[in-house]
């Protein structure tokens, strides 16, 4: 089942996150683990030049900075038995994911995001920041084909959004967990 979604702008998601563990106390982010499977189903292909679009995580858009696709698919994690994960196929540079948790020109000062991923091909950065202001690459990841956890803090304030996104003209990754917080935690615990 693939679907597909046209260019469009999707508002702002203002959401209240749920715990990731018991570990982790206070998520700022909807369906960090992303069980949750999105409005167009497990397989979204999307053609978000300059936009954002459905994914196929419930809360998650499809991030399409520059041109080209964004392909979401929701499937059982590689990492954590019984949990899942989203792979994302993107042929653009900034081109993923991207969770807005708060309206523009709200929220905290200081951030912290730990993201589990997983990089096949290209590169991939992390940004917090302010709606689609986030440096996008507080942190990059080029190592290949084995689960990494990325710790990151914002250089954009305040924080309402995160970033997962190709740096290169494209890229392939998986994100088994995501999370973000006011206070840095461990995390290897996630």
């Amino acid at each position: 089942l693939t679907a597909t979604s046209s260019t469009r702008s999707t508002p702002a998601l203002a959401v209240a996150g749920l715990a990731a563990s018991p570990a982790l106390a206070a998520n700022l982010l909807a369906n960090g683990n992303f069980d949750v499977v999105g409005p167009l189903g497990p397989i979204v292909d999307s053609q978000v030049p300059g936009g954002s679009g459905y994914s196929a995580a419930q809360d998650w858009l499809a991030l399409g900075n520059g041109v080209g696709y964004v392909k979401t698919e929701l499937m059982p994690s590689t990492r954590v038995p019984g949990g899942r994960m989203i792979r994302v196929q993107t042929s653009g540079t900034i081109n993923g994911l991207q969770q807005i948790f708060g309206e523009f020109n709200t929220g905290p000062r200081k951030a912290y995001a730990c993201v589990w991923i997983r990089l096949i091909v290209g590169s991939v950065g992390i940004g917090l920041g302010n709606g689609g202001g986030t440096n996008g690459n507080d942190v990059v990841l080029n190592k290949k084909d084995t689960w990494e956890v990325l710790q990151v803090s914002n250089a954009v304030a305040p924080v309402n959004s995160i970033v997962i996104g190709a740096l290169t003209g494209g890229a392939e990754f998986y994100v088994e967990s995501a999370y973000v917080d006011t206070k840095r935690v461990n995390c290897k615990a996630s």
